[in-house]
């Protein structure tokens, strides 16, 4: 014969007998309130551990009418600079309890779309995009079923999202700068085509090549944020002549592919080709590829996206804001001195 001798799993009716006080104050210490005074907290939570409680978290949910879970779109989980985001977030996450669904349109509008009408649909208590490629009429109309905040984008302000951005001009502006300190004028930009950050890095670089007085020498050509972008891009400008002495690529993903193809064209960086990236992401600064790139505070942007996103689920209602972050450029072992030919 079977036994079920299994003890009994402690209720939160046993915790309010324990630390002698009623079952709501309980709750209202399981839902975070503020409204509880520290002792009763403290004695509560003395009981919890007594007796070993844990909360049933779909309990909690179906009381606070919310999952606990968060949904994360990025848009190129290939991309480091996405991963150092993301740490920051789930610190934050875990900080305040929340578990993440973590998943990825590759780019692609549509698909963003699809994921995006899937986690509301699970439903989860709101979601953060990283650098999406959906539009920003398709995000408002989500907007208004549940919160969402949007990371290196601005162009969904006026849909009433939440945006934390890096200034894409400054950034674009310190590369020049940087670059024609080193006497270099012949400067080529490697684009991220269609990529939300992209036109904006783009118009930094144009704004700063004209107010160094090379507005005749700058070059552009398209790349797609992605290294195989990179590469096809150098390869383009590796045929030109005369040929660049520094490259500007709009992320460190498409620097690493244009490394490539200028390695592969017997070239070295940076005697013969100073290449700077966009991101300064954990890849990059590996001691092996030493890349110089510009600093987007990936821990600051992931750490405040995500705390506007739990201001947002736990019913702030305030204008949609908007934090502009002021990048920096690190210079490493993939920038030197204009060569002389």
């Amino acid at each position: 014969m079977a036994r079920n001798d299994r003890p009994r799993r402690p209720t939160i009716h046993d915790v309010a007998r324990q630390a002698n006080v009623s079952k709501s104050l309980v709750s209202l210490v399981l839902q975070g309130s503020p409204k509880v005074a520290e002792a009763s907290k403290q004695s509560i939570l003395e009981a919890m551990a007594a007796l070993g409680y844990q909360p049933n978290r779909l309990a909690r949910a179906l009381v606070a009418r919310r999952s606990g879970i968060v949904g994360v779109i990025a848009s190129d989980l290939h991309n480091p600079f996405f991963a150092d985001v993301l740490d920051a977030v789930l610190t934050v996450m875990d900080e305040s309890g929340k578990q993440v669904l973590l998943g990825t349109g590759r780019r692609n509008p549509e698909q963003e779309e699809q994921l995006l009408d899937s986690l509301a649909g699970v439903p989860v208590d709101g979601v953060l995009l990283l650098s999406p490629a959906i539009s920003a009429a398709a995000l408002g109309r989500f907007r208004a079923r549940l919160p969402i905040v949007v990371t290196g984008r601005s162009d969904v302000s006026r849909s009433g999202i939440d945006t934390v951005i890096a200034d894409n001009i400054t950034g674009a502006t310190l590369a020049v700068e940087h670059l024609t300190a080193l006497g270099h004028r012949r400067i080529a930009h490697i684009t991220g085509g269609t990529g939300p950050a992209s036109p904006e890095r783009e118009r930094g670089f144009r704004q700063a090549m004209k107010a160094a007085g090379l507005g005749q020498e700058l070059v552009i050509t398209r790349g797609d944020f992605t290294d195989e972008g990179g590469y096809r891009a150098m390869r383009r400008l590796l045929r030109r002549r005369p040929r660049p002495t520094a490259v500007f690529a709009a992320n460190d993903y498409a620097a690493l592919g244009a490394l490539d193809a200028i390695e592969e064209d017997g070239l070295a960086v940076p005697r013969d080709m100073s290449l700077v990236g966009y991101d300064n992401s954990s890849m990059g600064s590996s001691r092996h590829i030493s890349l110089t790139s510009i600093d987007q505070p990936h821990t600051e942007m992931g750490r405040i996206a995500a705390s506007l996103l739990n201001e947002r689920i736990a019913g702030a209602d305030d204008p949609a804001r908007h934090h502009v972050l002021t990048p920096r450029l690190v210079s490493r072992h993939t920038t030197g001195s204009r060569p002389h030919r």
